[in-house]
């Protein structure tokens, strides 16, 4: 059982919290808090409201109505209660981030695996250089890390690198959302002139 569904059963038999025991858990953007801080067991729940503070999307807690006794532990402690809330919901914003990349990954792997068009080396390869903006469709797969072959190449030659790869049947291409090079059986055939070009357009 969560804890938070623990605390909210000591709350309702009307019992004491085990002494600062806190417990934040998070509905999409409904958050409830319990924790017994404060001396008795006290909860509280509310929404989080997206602002821009000008710099960065910041999120506000805005609590529910509340009954007299908790109002005034709230008025006491708002801003404590407040930080620790949306410091927990930026976690908490994170860690489902983290789940959806994961999930995006596997649902990419599949799609290649499942690509008609490509052999079986090239599938292999692409697998072993997904990232976040992978995408897989009619034979084409973009947004790869760059091969080592190509890494290398780019190192030792001091080329710009402002682009990622991708692979079609005919083999290996760099490109940016504007512009792709040529096919080339190996990814460090690319040409010189294909990696400026395809850089200056990124």
């Amino acid at each position: 059982m969560k804890l938070i569904n623990v605390i909210e059963e000591i709350l309702n038999e009307g019992l004491n919290l085990p002494k600062q025991q806190t417990a934040i858990s998070f509905d999409d953007k409904y958050a409830y808090y319990a924790t017994s801080k404060y001396g008795n067991a006290f909860n509280i729940s509310g929404t989080m409201e997206k602002y821009h503070s000008g710099r960065s999307e910041e999120f506000n807690f805005v609590p529910d109505e509340m009954d007299n006794e908790t109002e005034i532990i709230w008025d006491e402690h708002w801003e404590d209660i407040s930080k620790e809330i949306e410091n927990e919901y930026w976690k908490h914003l994170s860690k489902n981030k983290t789940k959806l990349s994961e999930e995006k990954k596997v649902n990419i792997k599949t799609t290649i695996k499942n690509l008609k068009k490509l052999s079986s080396e090239y599938k292999d390869v692409a697998l072993s250089l997904i990232q976040n903006r992978t995408r897989a469709k009619n034979g084409i797969i973009t947004g790869l890390k760059l091969h080592s072959d190509l890494r290398r190449k780019i190192r030792d030659k001091k080329y710009p690198s402002g682009f990622d790869m991708g692979i079609d049947y005919n083999g290996y291409f760099i490109h940016t959302h504007r512009a792709r090079s040529k096919s080339h059986e190996k990814p460090d055939q690319i040409t010189s002139k294909e990696i400026k070009f395809v850089d200056s357009t990124g």
